[in-house]
């Protein structure tokens, strides 16, 4: 059966949806301008409920492009599309580049973490602090062709700027049509989330972990509705129990077993706020000892307490504090339902090692793009060894 349906509107859109059988072409075309868009939808079986879809699907014409979105387990094919703003904010133009047959093939960051967990893979985030940092990383997800998270904390936002940082990851991932996401790491107040979620961020993490758990929850559940206002296609993940502070050298590890999270706090936390991610305490410590910079000690996770909460959740999740872990451990958290593996001192540490050997090197030179080379290949090394770990299937 075929036929053609004109839609004036959204809700008349959605409304359609429900009528579709599964496995049906929903094909769009707009002239504006002398052009034409066409795309095909073809709904999983899988999922449940067609209102789900449509419920997450928004119609955005911008000029002459026609602006697509489908949640999550949607299966999109022939797709010459770009994510979507709200249907209040049509006036806005799109923010990201979603998939694409012609010539340009982007995901999104929920498509990637989606894939990840197929696969029994983990997908890397580190922390930049610079643009040695980013370039770095950039170059050997490039090299290993697997996806990066980037992450900035609320510090390292303010030294270099929301907006311009959100710039620079899009200009390589539109440039080089690569999968690099950039995530606002560890946002203690919906201000700052929001300026993120404008800027054009494609996660957040909201940590209001050191508040009391109700508080922490009713705050984090207020903060997902206004940010997915504002993106609904944004990731926001929550933090519960205690990983400590500071992604530097401590002299001792803080006492964190009474922090950790417990699979019956993480499900009804998750239930009460809706996270699309999950931050456990499961054994992971923010920063490094002074004996793990030097290899003499390793931080040990609680496997079973995460197979536990993924048992419990069933949402994506994350592994913060990751520097300074066993390997072994790394493979088995993944293998146990962590999604995504924070690093950030180990590349402190490679940054500070690569300048002082560069300065070393070159006593006299003044020109930092001569000097700054030993820090991108020491960043790069750790970089390199720790995606290899996290996309190994071993």
């Amino acid at each position: 059966m075929s036929g053609i349906i004109k839609i004036f509107c959204m809700p008349y859109l959605l409304s359609c949806i429900h009528l579709l059988p599964d496995g049906s072409d929903l094909t769009f075309s707009t002239k504006s301008s002398g052009h034409i868009s066409i795309l095909k939808y073809r709904p999983s079986r899988s999922i449940p409920s067609r209102h789900f879809i449509a419920s997450k699907l928004s119609l955005l014409i911008h000029q002459s492009a026609v602006a697509f979105f489908a949640r999550p387990k949607a299966n999109l094919s022939g797709c010459n599309c770009f994510l979507y703003k709200p249907a209040a904010q049509l006036s806005r133009k799109y923010v990201a580049i979603m998939k694409s047959d012609g010539g340009r093939h982007m995901q999104v960051l929920r498509d990637v973490l989606e894939k990840a967990q197929r696969d029994g893979v983990g997908v890397g985030h580190f922390n930049i602090g610079d643009f040695v940092i980013l370039k770095a990383v950039f170059a050997s997800a490039q090299d290993l062709k697997v996806p990066v998270l980037v992450g900035v904390s609320e510090g390292e936002r303010k030294f270099l700027g929301t907006r311009q940082i959100a710039a620079l990851v899009k200009s390589l991932r539109d440039e080089f049509d690569f999968p690099i996401f950039l995530n606002a790491d560890h946002t203690h107040s919906l201000a700052s989330a929001i300026e993120a979620a404008k800027a054009g961020f494609d996660s957040i993490v909201f940590d209001l972990s050191a508040l009391p758990f109700e508080q922490n929850i009713r705050q984090t559940k207020e903060a997902i509705e206004a940010l997915k206002g504002i993106n609904p296609a944004i990731l926001i993940e929550g933090e519960i129990g205690d990983i400590g502070t500071g992604s530097e050298i401590h002299d001792a590890a803080p006492d964190l077993s009474k922090g950790l999270t417990s699979p019956e706090e993480a499900k009804q936390y998750v239930d009460a706020t809706g996270v699309d991610i999950l931050a456990p305490a499961v054994g992971n410590m923010h920063g490094m000892l002074a004996s793990m910079v030097q290899g003499t000690t390793k931080k040990h996770l609680d496997i079973a307490r995460i197979a536990q909460i993924k048992s419990a959740t069933g949402v994506f999740m994350t592994l913060h504090g990751g520097s300074g872990t066993e390997d072994e451990d790394f493979r088995k958290a993944i293998a146990a339902g962590i999604n995504v593996v924070h690093i950030n001192t180990e590349l402190r540490v490679a940054w500070r090692r690569g300048l002082e050997r560069g300065l070393a090197n070159h006593p006299n030179e003044v020109v930092p793009y001569k000097i700054l080379p030993d820090a991108f290949e020491a960043i790069k090394q750790v970089a390199t060894s720790r995606l290899k770990l996290f996309n190994s299937t071993k």
